[in-house]
């Protein structure tokens, strides 16, 4: 993100944590440190670590590393708990690396999401026949598949 975008996730941040003092070599630092990522991931990290119930004894303020922490592992989970498209079948190793590394770095940045998994669509052509499709349809389905 850019400096001017943390220094905008630093004030929201103050906005959630108001107890919290920020002087300008605190957010000279802070935006420094958020520079890496990206300004939404930074937001919805805020949002979601200021409205998570505190664990006992448990300070009101937020730490630097908090913040990072949890903005690496809401990374984290979105690279690994997605799957990359299909790449093409023409590719050398290198090729694929490169592609893989180019769709990684996209997901990474929000650049690129994928299409989320269709939940209860038909796995098969058997299943066709309880979504009240034409049987004639179905008939047709069939026979172009085999």
């Amino acid at each position: 993100m850019k400096h001017s975008e943390a220094i905008l996730a630093i004030r929201y941040l103050a906005a959630y944590f108001p107890n919290q003092k920020f002087d300008e070599f605190t957010i000279d630092a802070w935006a420094d440190a958020l520079i890496d990522y990206e300004y939404e991931d930074a937001r919805d990290a805020i949002r979601h670590l200021a409205t998570t119930p505190l664990r006992p004894g448990q300070s009101f303020l937020l730490e630097l590393r908090d913040l990072t922490g949890h903005l690496d592992h809401m990374i984290h989970e979105r690279v690994t708990g997605r799957r990359l498209p299909t790449p093409p079948s023409d590719m050398s190793a290198g090729e694929y690396l490169h592609w893989q590394r180019t769709e990684t770095a996209k997901l990474r940045k929000r650049e690129w999401m994928p299409p989320p998994a269709l939940e209860g669509a038909p796995r098969n052509l058997l299943q066709l026949e309880g979504l009240g499709l034409d049987p004639a349809e179905v008939a047709r389905m069939r026979k172009s598949v085999t």
